[in-house]
Formats: C-alpha cells, sequence, structure tokens
C-alpha cells in the first residue's frame, strides 16, 4: 500500500472536491439550457405544425394536391426542416416537401400515427387534419436538431473553460493550505521521534507560528501534557523500582520461614480435595435417583450428564447419550430440521434463561413419540454457557385430562335434553296455561326458571368450549369489515344495554379482515356484555378497532368497578371470575372469557385486559396481520 503525505491528500482533497462541484454544476446548467433548447424547439415546431394542418383542410377537402404543395413550400422559410408531407385520409401521400430530390429524411410513404418522436438527429411531428371535428388527413414534419447540437457544443466549450481556471485556482489555494496545516504536524512529529529514541522527556513540542490551526494548537498541549506526565511516572517508577527490591528481598526471607508450613497445609488441601469428590458423588447420585428425567447439554447441544431416568425414558443407557447431540435423537422431524440454536429445548442462546413447554413431543428409541413437560435453565456465570433440561412423561396425565373432558362433554349432552324439558314445563307452569297458581307459588317458579335458565347456558357454554379446546369447531371464514362485526354484536346487547340504562359508543373501521364472522362477533357480545353488566346506570361503553403493530385489534372499554391486578391472567380461565358472587348475583357462568380466548387463539390471535380497580377496565385482542386488507 502506497503512503501518501498530508500535502498530497489536502492537495486531492481540494481538487477532487473542486473538480465534482464545478461538474456537477456545468453539468446541470448544460443540462437545463439544453433541455430548453429542446423544448423551444418542440414547441416551435408544434405550432407551425399546427397552422399548416389548418390551411391544408380545404386543400384535403377538394383534392387540390398543388394547393397543399404550395402551403408545404412556405417551410422553406425553416431551414431546419427536413421534410414535410401531407397524407390523405386513406394514409397516402397527398402532398410532398422537398421537391428537389437528394434532400435526406424523405417521409414515410405511410402516415405514421400522430405523436412526436425523436431520431439520432431528428425530431418528427405527426399531427391529424381535422373539418368540422372529422379526421380528413395528416401531417408529417421532420425537422433536424442542428441548433440544439450546437448550443450544446458552445455550453460543453464554455463549461472546460471554467472547469480549467477554477481547477488552476484550487491547486493554489490547496498549496496554501497544506503548508498551514503540515507545518506544525511535522513538527510535532519531529519532537515526537527525537522523544522515541532520545528517551529524553523533558523535550516539549511548540506551536510553529500563530497561524496554525487551534486543533493543531490543542493537538500540541496535549501531547506536552502526555510528555510531562510520562516524565513523571518515570520519576516515580525509578523510586518504586528501589522500593521493590527492598520488598523482595523481606519477602524471599518470609518464604523460606513459611516454607516449613507448606507440608502441613499439602495434607489439608488434599483433604478438601477427597471431601468435594464424595460430596460431588453423593449429589451425581440423588441426581441419577430422580424420578423426573435430566440432562444437560454444552453450547453446541453435546450432553455432558445425563441421569438415569432420562436414558430410560428415551429407551438408552446412559453411556449410549452420554457425549452425543441430544437435538439430532430425541426430537421428531419438524423440530429436528432446525439448528440447534434455534431449538427451545436445546439451545443455549436464546434470549429467556428460563424456558418451559407442555405440548411438546420426544422420540424414544424405537421412534414413538411421547408428550412431555419440559422446563429448561441457562446456567448462571460467565463461563461456557450452558443449559439443564428437566422433563418427565405425560402420557397418562393427558389420557386423564381427556377423559376428564369426555365426561364433562357426556354429561353436558345428557344434561341439556331433561334441562330443556324442565325449562318447558316451568314456563308452561309459569304462564297459568295448566292452571292457575297462587303468587307465592309464581315467585318459587320464576325463581326455578331463572336457575334453569343458568344451567343451560352453562352447560351450552361448557359444550362450545369444550368443542373450540378440543379443535371440533372448523372456522369458517370470510371477508369482512371490522364495521359490520361491532355493528352485529352491538345489536345482540343493545337490549340489554337498553335495561340497565347503559349507552353503547362504536368507532367505525373499514378495515377488511378474514375472520369466521360468528364467531368474532361471540367473543365482541360476550366483551360488550359484560361490560354492559358491571357498568353503572348512565355510563358508556365503548368499541372500536384500528391497525396496531402486527396485526388488527379490537378494543372494549367500560367505567365499571375495575379489575385488580393479579386477578387480569386469571380471569380467562375457566369458572374464574373476579368477585365470586358473580356468578350468582350477575348471572355469569365463568366461561364467557375462556371461550372468548379459545376463539381468539384460533384464529392466532392472543386477548388481554388493562384495568386500575375502581376506573373501569378495557378488554383487547389482536386479528393477526395475514388475515388483514387496510382500509387506506
Amino acid at each position: 500500500m502506497t503512503k501518501r503525505s498530508i500535502r498530497g491528500a489536502l492537495r486531492s482533497i481540494v481538487t477532487s472536491t473542486t473538480t465534482c462541484a464545478l461538474l456537477l454544476a456545468c453539468g446541470a446548467f448544460v443540462g437545463a439550457d439544453i433541455l430548453e433548447s429542446r423544448r423551444t424547439l418542440e414547441r416551435d415546431l408544434t405550432m407551425l405544425a399546427s397552422v399548416i394542418a389548418s390551411n391544408s383542410a380545404a386543400s384535403l377537402m377538394f383534392g387540390d394536391s398543388e394547393s397543399g404543395s404550395i402551403i408545404l413550400s412556405a417551410l422553406r422559410a425553416k431551414p431546419s426542416v427536413v421534410s414535410a408531407c401531407i397524407y390523405s385520409r386513406a394514409g397516402t401521400a397527398f402532398a410532398v416537401y422537398p421537391h428537389r430530390p437528394g434532400n435526406r429524411g424523405r417521409p414515410p410513404s405511410r402516415a405514421p400515427r400522430p405523436g412526436m418522436r425523436f431520431t439520432a438527429r431528428d425530431i418528427e411531428i405527426t399531427q391529424r387534419i381535422v373539418f368540422d371535428g372529422e379526421t380528413i388527413g395528416t401531417l408529417f414534419i421532420a425537422s433536424d436538431m442542428s441548433d440544439v447540437v450546437a448550443t450544446m457544443k458552445r455550453y460543453m466549450m464554455a463549461a472546460g473553460a471554467i472547469l480549467l481556471g477554477s481547477l488552476l485556482v484550487a491547486l493554489a489555494v490547496s498549496s496554501r493550505l497544506q503548508r498551514i496545516l503540515t507545518d506544525p504536524i511535522l513538527h510535532l512529529a519531529r519532537v515526537a521521534d527525537r522523544v522515541r529514541h532520545g528517551k529524553d522527556y523533558s523535550l516539549r513540542a511548540t506551536v510553529a507560528g500563530k497561524s496554525s490551526p487551534n486543533e493543531i494548537a490543542l493537538l500540541t498541549s496535549a501531547f506536552d501534557d502526555m510528555i510531562a506526565e510520562i516524565q513523571q511516572r518515570d520519576d516515580e517508577l525509578q523510586r518504586r523500582r528501589g522500593d521493590l527490591e527492598e520488598q523482595v528481598e523481606r519477602r524471599t526471607t518470609e518464604l523460606r520461614v513459611a516454607n516449613v508450613d507448606l507440608v502441613g497445609a499439602r495434607d489439608e488441601a488434599q483433604r478438601i480435595a477427597d471431601l468435594n469428590e464424595r460430596l460431588s458423588l453423593h449429589k451425581k447420585t440423588i441426581l441419577d435417583t430422580a424420578a423426573e428425567g435430566l440432562f444437560e447439554l454444552d453450547e453446541n447441544g453435546v450432553a455432558t450428564f445425563i441421569n438415569r431416568s432420562a436414558a430410560s425414558m428415551l429407551g438408552y443407557s446412559v453411556e449410549e447419550l452420554s457425549g452425543r447431540t441430544l437435538h439430532d435423537i430425541i426430537h421428531p422431524d419438524d423440530v429436528r430440521s432446525l439448528p440447534v440454536t434455534a431449538c427451545k429445548v436445546c439451545s443455549a442462546r436464546l434470549g429467556a434463561s428460563l424456558r418451559s413447554g407442555s405440548a411438546f413431543s420426544f422420540v424414544s428409541r424405537g421412534g414413538t413419540t411421547f408428550p412431555v413437560e419440559f422446563t429448561t435453565s441457562t446456567m448462571p456465570g460467565e463461563g461456557t454457557p450452558g443449559v439443564v433440561v428437566t422433563f418427565r412423561d405425560i402420557t397418562e396425565r393427558l389420557a386423564i385430562e381427556r377423559m376428564k373432558d369426555e365426561f364433562v362433554s357426556t354429561v353436558s349432552h345428557e344434561l341439556r335434553t331433561p334441562l330443556t324439558s324442565i325449562r318447558g314445563a316451568l314456563g308452561l307452569l309459569r304462564s297459568g296455561l295448566v292452571g292457575n297458581i297462587s303468587e307465592r307459588a309464581t315467585r318459587m317458579l320464576d325463581i326455578a326458571v331463572t336457575n334453569t335458565d343458568r344451567l343451560v347456558r352453562l352447560i351450552n357454554d361448557i359444550l362450545d368450549l369444550e368443542r373450540i379446546s378440543s379443535g371440533g369447531v372448523e372456522l369458517h371464514r370470510k371477508w369482512t369489515t371490522a364495521t359490520e362485526l361491532m355493528a352485529a354484536a352491538v345489536d345482540v346487547v343493545q337490549a340489554e344495554a337498553d335495561r340497565s340504562g347503559v349507552s353503547i359508543s362504536r368507532q367505525d373501521d373499514h378495515t377488511a379482515l378474514w375472520v369466521d364472522s360468528d364467531r368474532v362477533v361471540q367473543t365482541l357480545t360476550n366483551l360488550l356484555g359484560n361490560a354492559v353488566k358491571f357498568s353503572p346506570s348512565g355510563s358508556m361503553v365503548r368499541v372500536s378497532g384500528q391497525m396496531k403493530g402486527n396485526g388488527f385489534t379490537f378494543s372494549v372499554s367500560d367505567t365499571g368497578r375495575g379489575i385488580p391486578a393479579e386477578k387480569l391472567e386469571s380471569i380467562f380461565e375457566r369458572f374464574k371470575q373476579v368477585d365470586a358472587s358473580d356468578s350468582r348475583d350477575k348471572g355469569g357462568s365463568g366461561l364467557g372469557l375462556a371461550i372468548c380466548r379459545s376463539i381468539v387463539t384460533a384464529h392466532g390471535g392472543r386477548i388481554w385486559a388493562e384495568s386500575r380497580e375502581g376506573d373501569g377496565a378495557t378488554f383487547s385482542f389482536t386479528i393477526p396481520m395475514k388475515n388483514v386488507i387496510s382500509a387506506t
């Protein structure tokens, strides 16, 4: 690599900067003038074509080609016109200019399409000849661009002269500037070289002349301060060297005395090492006898430890798995195809230091998959990264949960039919169709009907939730707008809102969504119903939707009693409510928000609540961006 001096670099910078600026300026001016000349030529030629076209209309109407030639002969006053032609309605030549042979640019034999075209040397314009709104012919005129070319040459010569003169001035200015900047730097470099070779820290650099820039003066001052500090430290180092030699002599004497105790200390260290080894074996025995599977992986996913329970569940011995990459052994094909650094179980480099999951499967030696619940912990400290993974086989637990779900579903189905019959019978009794009943009996029947309705709603919610959670309900997606979904939900709860004295405000948004509209309306209806139910009379409930982040967000806000912070997550679980008395006083089943979460999750979104106790609540859920077309 060739080294360049500061002077040469400054000269190159000034010269190249000046050259670039001038080239840009000259290019801009020349381009603008040439463009203006070209536009003037286009404008003149267009006006000329319009005049000739209007004058030649009569010749075309009467078929007088000689008159048309006389009209075209007027183009001799425009030397730049090289050829012209009037074409009949059929597109054949009617009158041609020039008449003398040998001129370049003979017009086409057929009428070209109307418009303006540019060739290498000419500009051509074709215009319709119109009489009483009807096209009766075509006019073609071709003109050379000799004026534009001449203008271009003149401007380029002028730009070259300006560029040359400016470069000479830039060279003169840069020569003066480089001397002002480089002389103090060269002086500073010579002083630094003398200090380096002579170890003479008493030397100081001074600014050469008063015309030196402030930055170089600051650099020189900093250099002087550095040399002064080095000199001070050198003196201190010499002083401490003497002290150190004295301390070394004293320490040597002390070590001779301490050597006598070294043998005893060595025996104590051996005793501690034996104790640590016994403790390590004891810990290993505890880990091996644990019922849960446990293994340790380094940063590359290689097993550095695995207990007997883990090896047994995977169908291997401990020796077969030790030292192997477990990511390639324990995962199904879809997870095994991922790099180990992206594996939620085996990666030591993912952001979360503690990860867990229950919807996961491992593969045993025979190729059989079994569901597991795992926890992955990143090992603390600043050493080599690694993870410790614990897992358990949850096959039996999932089977019990499936049996429970099937039992709940079966019982709910079996209960719904008799409850429906009971509800109908109670309704008939209360209506008086089977005979008059006393006022006291009517009150008892009202209580029975209310509780029967509550049981029917509870059973319907349980069945609905089980179908959604088990994947038994297929989403019937279609394109609809957010406004239509909100309007449908408001219509459902409007009557209840009127009875409660609560008004509903809706903020329309016409964004298109690819969703199961019935399920989304069901979600909005549940949220609006809860908001109306827990809002005081005279208040307002607001429902809105807008694009946010990676999707479309619906929000339902109320001014009710709010939700405690510790219950903002648990309210989305089954039979969980803010107050245990809500199920009795408000008539809810405790499953509405759980159903909402299942529907939103099935759409690939998420649902959450925000609230301050005593200051209302806002429930929001998202529809992912891939299912959204913005209204804008």
